[in-house]
């Protein structure tokens, strides 16, 4: 549970991490196989006062009239076959019922339900209020089952077929602007920025910053293994993805992430093929969510002055970030190498947060927000027309796991902003 309710995180009912976890619209989702899946929710957590239920929905197919969303055996939240649309009841009976026709398989569509503490119900799609206004579910009725998702709160009935993704329950009424405003944002819905410290904060000297969710990656219809990520920095220093097929998006620790598996024939890479640094500068700031499958991997082919996988390149008076054969981070700028993490030994498939910042003259690298080495490194990060990116260039040494939210500032951050892009993805 990401609002920090720990007591409503909620177990997985006949789910696999191979064959229920998939890319969602934001991030990770999980796909339900209309027959047994469900995720079972805590008992309470929908009464009889005001409810608001939202989630992102591709539905595969329709199993039958009520295919529950978010459930106990009284409030169901749902999508129907009666009128290829969505419904909600509050008294396990009567039905609101959204526009006909609203839902459609295979298609990413946000649903969200309102209903006050005397049964009254809008029901929205994509957005939109969709359907009569301030249509009656019944007398609202408590229940003394769990509240499911992809099932009823008995878990024997009411399957859903298809993935759900960002399923939110609020305990009040939204309104339509803020309904509206859930729907735009189908972004990392996770953020957990310290007091002090926002968004707009984060974005200062923020020069490119590489997410791979799924609204921000497009693929080439021409290719299938070739596509584009767009940079979120508002730089418009979109990155080239090659030698990966979309369906090697996996989910990140922030929304989605890239699956970079790189091998002695295939090099994938995302790669910046604009200048990426415009002018000399002193400071230097960047690093990125990394998932390593095999550390300690030396390059493919070996590349001489290279050794470890490279994960950060930007070669010829530029920077670098690579995960050691010592199985350590280490950070380097214009040819001056940083400290090792001796500290922090790399650990197969487990995701760390690196990040590098450099003064100018001190590097410091931080491992999931703590400061574990510094040295002395006195350089400068100069123009060049040589190509940034996300593990190594085409010949030289590769990353083997997964890259996600890669983030460069033109200057060096404090310890506070490191922790706070960490909170991101805790």
């Amino acid at each position: 549970d990401a609002t920090g309710n720990t007591s409503n995180s909620s177990p997985l009912k006949n789910m696999t991490l191979a064959g229920s976890v998939v890319v969602g619209k934001i991030g990770g989702a999980l796909k339900f196989n209309g027959t047994n899946n469900y995720v079972q929710g805590p008992v309470g957590l929908i009464g009889t006062g005001n409810i608001t239920v939202c989630a992102w929905i591709k539905q595969t197919a329709f199993v039958s009239s009520v295919n529950a969303i978010v459930a106990n055996s009284k409030f169901i939240f749902f999508t129907s076959n009666s009128n290829n649309g969505i419904g909600l009841t509050s008294d396990g009976s009567t039905n609101a019922l959204s526009a006909s026709n609203v839902i459609t398989n295979g298609v990413w569509t946000y649903i969200c339900g309102t209903r006050d503490s005397s049964g009254t119900t809008n029901l929205y799609v994509n957005g939109a209020l969709s359907g009569s206004a301030n249509q009656t579910s019944g007398t609202p009725a408590s229940s003394a089952f769990n509240n499911n998702v992809g099932a009823k709160g008995n878990g024997v009935a009411s399957f859903y077929n298809g993935t759900i993704d960002d399923v939110r329950v609020y305990n009040r009424v939204l309104s339509a602007t803020e309904i509206s405003q859930l729907d735009n944002q189908n972004t990392v819905t996770i953020n957990k920025t310290p007091t002090g410290l926002t968004n707009t904060d984060l974005k200062n000297g923020l020069i490119l910053n590489w997410s791979f969710d799924g609204k921000y990656t497009t693929w080439n219809p021409a290719s299938t293994t070739q596509g584009t990520t767009t940079d979120l920095s508002g730089n418009g220093r979109d990155g080239t993805i090659k030698n990966v097929r979309r369906s090697a998006m996996v989910p990140g620790r922030i929304g989605q992430a890239i699956s970079m598996a790189s091998t002695s024939a295939n090099t994938v890479t995302v790669t910046l093929n604009t200048p990426l640094i415009t002018s000399t500068t002193t400071a230097i700031s960047y690093g990125g969510w990394f998932y390593i499958k095999n550390p300690g991997q030396t390059g493919f082919p070996s590349s001489v002055g290279v050794f470890g996988q490279n994960i950060f390149t930007l070669p010829n008076s530029g920077f670098f970030l690579y995960q050691s054969s010592a199985n350590r981070y280490q950070c380097n700028v214009n040819a001056n190498a940083g400290p090792l993490t001796q500290g922090v030994v790399v650990l197969a498939n487990r995701w760390y947060h690196v990040f590098c910042v450099s003064t100018g003259t001190v590097m410091s690298v931080y491992i999931n927000s703590v400061l574990i080495a510094t040295s002395s490194a006195t350089a400068s990060v100069f123009p060049n027309s040589q190509a940034f990116s996300v593990s190594g260039i085409p010949g030289d040494a590769a990353m083997n796991g997964y890259a996600d939210d890669i983030r460069v500032y033109n200057r060096a951050i404090s310890a506070a902003e490191v922790r706070a892009i960490y909170n991101l993805g805790k």
